[in-house]
């Protein structure tokens, strides 16, 4: 911050004549770009957010930070442009789609619809098109800084896909998406929260409660991804906590699945996996997958023999309602180190470095940083016997990796001082 007290008047002056210069340009953009001043929702006004959206331009911002709510009394606002729609940046703006459809869609065969600084709720995706509960894209969207609830994409008789968000390509960052279902009475449904036909990246966000559900038994048709369903699916520094899949992937489902500095916790199924099943392959480093329950499986499946590469993770206190079924793990790792795994089951390749047994982790919570956790109990064995051979610098709370010299296992990184009287959001 420079110090102002030592410059003479003439040079204050000066410098807040150039300021304010800076502020009214800044101004100036952000009118240029589209400032929603009309917080109602008039068909025909040109200042709602309806009106400006409708007159916007190719890679336009449209400001809604003057608003504090902007109920869509109208129905679903379509644009087929680059487009971000903004709140502000120290909140958020609602959007209360009012279950009278979905909040947007970007029809545009080439754009992305950017989201930033928003609460959109209470969307509904029409059941003869259950995709895309608050959000449908034709391209990609990305959520930035926002939270998604009680959003759904139902139907009777169609395929239901995405309770929240459908689109090709999808990007969540520093985002909430909760509360939201995708459900066809007679069908398949993929993608509680999100569906993606190509990729999910997940950077500091949360997936949390979601469900996805279908009317069939284990023949079909089928329930599967209560969080997320892609088909690359990349998270860093995400928890995807309390989902639940009818089917499979409770959590997570998704043909090439990598997770970095990730919780998966607390997620359910009825018939399949309940925490991760990889339809391809797996790629897992520094994360936590915990508290998990599926019917064959509780947390992680790979159906490529031997397809999961897993290094200094927890895979613990999974558990599965079959007998023969898989608790922790399936199949075989086809590389990893350093990681513990609660139970072994029968017919599961470890590595030989493998510790068997309780990481002794404690409730999902408020650890610090913008996710939730699991922490580490101070006898933990988890405790500086990981590593951090990719060089990710930060556990997943952003606090400081490899702490004494070595890596703890797992998403969470017990600190010199850790004290959890401080992980109450006054850190």
């Amino acid at each position: 911050m420079p110090d102002f007290s030592i410059r003479s008047p003439a040079s204050r002056q000066r410098i807040a004549a150039a300021l304010a210069f800076v502020a009214a340009l800044l101004a100036a953009t952000a009118a240029q770009a589209g400032s929603v001043t009309d917080c109602g929702d008039a068909q025909d006004a040109t200042s709602t957010l309806r009106g400006v959206v409708a007159s916007a331009s190719d890679h336009d911002l449209v400001d809604v930070s003057q608003c504090a709510t902007i109920v869509l009394q109208q129905g679903v606002i379509t644009t087929a442009f680059n487009l971000t729609i903004q709140g502000p940046l120290d909140g958020l703006t609602t959007i209360d789609a009012a279950t009278n459809g979905r909040a947007f869609v970007d029809t545009g065969a080439e754009s992305a619809l950017t989201l930033s600084h928003l609460l959109i709720e209470h969307g509904r995706a029409p059941g003869d098109d259950p995709n895309g509960g608050c959000v449908l894209a034709a391209k990609q969207i990305n959520v930035e800084h926002s939270t998604l609830s009680d959003c759904a994409a139902t139907s009777n008789l169609q395929v239901a896909h995405g309770g929240a968000v459908n689109a090709p390509t999808v990007s969540l960052i520093s985002s909430v998406i909760t509360s939201s279902l995708a459900s066809s009475a007679t069908a398949d449904a993929q993608g509680g929260a999100v569906y993606a036909s190509a990729q999910i990246t997940c950077t500091n966000s949360v997936l949390e409660d979601n469900s996805v559900l279908s009317g069939g038994d284990t023949t079909g048709p089928f329930g599967r991804g209560g969080g997320l369903y892609t088909n690359q699916l990349s998270l860093t520094r995400c928890a995807v906590v309390g989902n639940h899949a009818r089917h499979s992937g409770g959590g997570i489902f998704g043909f090439g699945v990598f997770i970095l500095d990730s919780t998966v916790s607390g997620n359910t199924s009825d018939y399949g996996v309940g925490g991760i099943a990889a339809s391809s392959f797996a790629t897992i480093s520094n994360s936590t997958i915990a508290f998990n329950h599926g019917d064959t499986c509780g947390g992680l499946y790979s159906s490529t023999a031997g397809g999961s590469l897993i290094n200094s993770t927890i895979l613990a206190n999974n558990t599965a309602t079959t007998a023969t079924g898989c608790h922790d793990v399936a199949g075989g790792f086809g590389a990893g180190t350093n990681n513990i795994v609660g139970v072994a089951d029968a017919g599961v390749t470890l590595p030989g470095d493998t510790y068997i047994g309780d990481p002794q982790l404690t409730p999902l919570g408020n650890h610090g940083g913008p996710t939730p956790t699991h922490a580490l109990a101070p006898a933990s064995y988890a405790i500086d016997h990981g590593n951090d051979m990719i060089g990710l610098g930060t556990d997943q709370r952003g606090y400081d990796r490899a702490v004494n010299g070595v890596a703890d296992i797992g998403a969470y990184e017990r600190q010199l001082v850790d004290d959890e009287i401080f992980y109450g959001g006054f850190e």
